[in-house]
């Protein structure tokens, strides 16, 4: 139960501390003046001096003031004491001012606070002003030192109720806004075009409503098929590419109509599936919420529509030229019949070593195939040609190079709004690990 206590003191401070970019460089470092934190849990308390915290931090040696912690404290609590980021300090000043105007900070704060009674959201800033001011490396033990008291005092039971509630990944995707929004400025002329791709295309639509059924897979999978008139299609002389769309986890064929009747108007034709329901029911299990075969079953239920649609109007299936548009869960299924190489190995030592703070909801689906006995695991399908992939849940499935290995043109969109699968864990750490080629 408080095995997190320790990364609380350091996340309920300052829950960027531990946030990772590209290269491995993470949040924290500080000034003089806290020197005690006290921890109560109902009328007990105990105060451990900083210095103890930070010994541990270093050396692993459990000070005597901090024995009573000792079951708790594992590797992956001091490793979130030592995470880093080297940091401007410039820079660093300009991301606290950004971070604690946005209305996510006091979204943030309005939750964590009351973890740390007597601290307040100003003595906070300040602290963190205060480090990134003074230091290029920030750790989280002088951030703590750099909050201007003496003591601070965390409430154990409000740190342990916090943490089944704080998505943390989400807040750290948050938090790299201000760094985002410079550095993606890209200066010179503006982009100018007479098509317009939100307008509605010239050709009426069609949607046809079918169930496939794979019976070796006992797998029922409902379509809808969206067509540009064929009439008016043939006197155009429009070609069909063939779109198939992928949603998200227990998302309907329904999510994303809007872009398929969008592209049938322009010539596409769109097939648009739903995934049968995987819901393990009665499972209270995060990690087991789905079966371990469903990231093997939804590439495959998208191959077999593929199989299915070719026995039919080859002039209207093109099931040799296709593009997989994919969203969260669809988009790592886009990805994987991309080429993208599942690396077990990698996904089950994160998770056996990751604690609740390190996961969010997306985690929780590629934590179930940790079960499969494969290592590596390929489930591309040549015949698609084209990939986007939408906020895709793709954190740590394919591990360092899984990505590595997608020759078909791809890309990857991501939004900074997301919870379920924050960008940061789940879109660009994975891309910045391949050898992939950003725009």
């Amino acid at each position: 139960m408080v095995a997190p206590l320790l990364i609380f003191l350091c996340v309920l401070l300052l829950w960027v501390c531990r946030w990772e970019w590209c290269d491995r460089v993470s949040f924290c470092e500080a000034g003089l003046a806290a020197e005690k934190l006290t921890l109560k849990f109902g009328p007990f308390e105990q105060t451990v001096s900083v210095n103890d915290v930070e010994s541990y931090a270093k050396t692993g040696k459990v000070p005597d003031s901090m024995g009573v912690y000792k079951p708790f404290l594992s590797e992956s609590v001091r490793k979130s004491l030592n995470a880093k980021l080297d940091i401007d300090p410039k820079l660093g000043s300009k991301v606290v001012d950004d971070l604690m105007r946005s209305p996510m900070a006091k979204q943030a704060l309005a939750t964590l606070l009351p973890a740390v009674p007597g601290l307040s959201t100003e003595t906070l800033q300040a602290g963190l002003t205060i480090a990134a001011k003074q230091f290029n490396g920030l750790d989280a033990v002088r951030v703590i030192r750099a909050i201007p008291q003496d003591t601070i005092t965390v409430d154990v039971s409000e740190a342990i109720g916090i943490a089944s509630k704080v998505n943390f990944s989400y807040f750290k995707t948050q938090a790299m806004g201000s760094i985002l929004q410079r550095g993606l400025t890209v200066e010179g002329a503006k982009f100018t075009s007479d098509f317009d791709a939100a307008d509605k295309g010239a050709l009426p639509v069609e949607v046809e409503s079918r169930v496939l059924v794979d019976e070796k897979r006992d797998r029922r999978l409902p379509v809808d098929i969206y067509t540009p008139n064929t009439q008016l299609a043939n006197m155009l002389k429009v070609d069909r590419p063939l779109v198939v769309i992928s949603p998200g986890y227990e998302a309907s064929k329904n999510f994303l109509a809007y872009l398929g009747e969008h592209l049938a108007s322009h010539g596409f034709t769109v097939v648009a599936l739903e995934h049968p329901s995987s819901v393990v029911k009665g499972q209270i299990q995060l990690d087991a919420l789905v079966p371990a075969d469903e990231v093997v079953n939804r590439p495959k239920d998208i191959s077999f529509v593929l199989d299915s649609l070719a026995t039919r109007d080859k002039q209207l299936f093109n099931t040799e030229q296709v593009m997989v548009i994919g969203h969260s869960f669809g988009g790592y299924t886009a990805l994987a019949l991309a080429g993208a190489e599942l690396r077990l190995d990698e996904l089950r030592k994160f998770c056996d070593t990751s604690t609740v703070l390190d996961r969010v909801p997306a985690d929780w689906l590629q934590c179930s195939a940790t079960k499969l006995k494969e290592s590596t695991l390929s489930l591309r399908d040549r015949r698609v040609k084209q990939v986007m992939a939408l906020n895709p849940a793709i954190g740590n499935i394919f591990g360092k190079a899984g990505l590595s290995k997608v020759e078909t043109p791809t890309m990857i969109f991501s939004s900074s709004e997301d919870a379920l699968t924050p960008a940061l864990s789940q879109q660009l750490q994975p891309f910045c690990s391949c050898r992939c080629r950003s725009i």
